[in-house]
């Protein structure tokens, strides 16, 4: 990454380019341990353990799991390959599930009423959450189209859990599911933190979403190499956690709602942030479980 390219970046990720540089990560992938009690042994640094990744979430609103036997999407494309080879163009099951899953804005998506804060039912579907690091005035910048291309960063705007996408959205991302999951078939999948590797570049990366003492986690990144491993029908494997990324914090306790950004400054009332919260966490959030064999 050049100094160039290093200088234009936003304050924000400033810092989380150093953080990344100066913390190295605590490894703790061989110890069972709880989540929280290993983000406080880490202190302020990455940690990496090992987790259940049915006890792991799809990015967005619709709480889906990993694991062998989950209804991820990209876990079941995945099964279907496995079982039958490469499905034809519109055929997959992720196909078929962008087809059925195509929430026209952002209350709908997250299974919301009407009701609630007229910016809910105009934006389109977005991958904030009530905890999201955006303010209102980004948001009404990005419905207004004043500066789309800045108004909210890409890990915002890009949503990969709901349709409609274009053939060649989907054709793209079933082509790099296969290729993954033929490469991690093959020559197996990283246990060990390699230094000399971004976090991003070797892990997937999660936020630990806290209810009383249970906790489940969303993943920042990794989603692809977590469906990989499900179909592979892996139960657990290894995860950082702790690290600081711009998308928003990496502990979401349900005890703070009311410190979230986004209940805190009115774009969703209590009530539908705990909601939207307990769907994830629950793992009955939006989405169609089933679209076919």
């Amino acid at each position: 990454m050049s100094a160039f390219f290093l200088g234009r970046l936003p304050r924000r990720l400033w810092r989380f380019v150093r953080r990344s540089k100066s913390h190295k990560a605590l490894d703790l992938s061989l110890n069972d341990i709880h989540p929280l009690a290993a983000l406080a042994r880490a202190g302020h640094r990455p940690v990496l353990i090992t987790v259940r990744l049915d006890q792991c979430r799809w990015t967005g609103a619709t709480g889906f799991p990993y694991g062998p036997d989950s209804a991820h999407p990209y876990v079941r494309t995945l099964v279907q390959y496995h079982n039958g080879g490469k499905p034809a163009a519109g055929e997959s099951y992720l196909s078929r599930y962008y087809a059925s899953f195509q929430p026209r804005s952002l209350a709908e998506f997250q299974g919301l009423g009407t009701d609630g804060h007229p910016l809910l039912s105009s934006l389109p579907p977005l991958n904030i959450y009530p905890w999201s690091s955006v303010s209102l005035a980004q948001l009404h910048a990005f419905l207004a189209g004043v500066g789309n291309d800045y108004a909210l960063p890409p890990s915002f705007r890009v949503v990969r859990s709901c349709g409609p996408k274009p053939a060649d959205f989907t054709q793209a991302r079933l082509d790099r599911l296969i290729g993954l999951y033929n490469t991690i078939k093959a020559q197996g999948f990283r246990t060990k933190l390699n230094p000399k590797l971004s976090y991003f570049d070797q892990f997937p990366v999660g936020d630990v979403m806290v209810r009383g003492t249970e906790t489940r986690i969303i993943l920042a990144n990794g989603q692809h190499r977590a469906a990989v491993l499900s179909a592979l029908g892996r139960e657990s494997a290894p995860l950082l956690l702790g690290v600081v990324h711009p998308r928003g914090p990496y502990r979401i306790d349900r005890s703070a709602v009311d410190a979230w950004p986004l209940v805190r400054d009115g774009l969703y009332h209590k009530d539908q942030a705990l909601r939207i919260f307990d769907g994830i966490f629950d793992a009955n959030g939006q989405g169609p479980r089933s679209v076919g064999p």
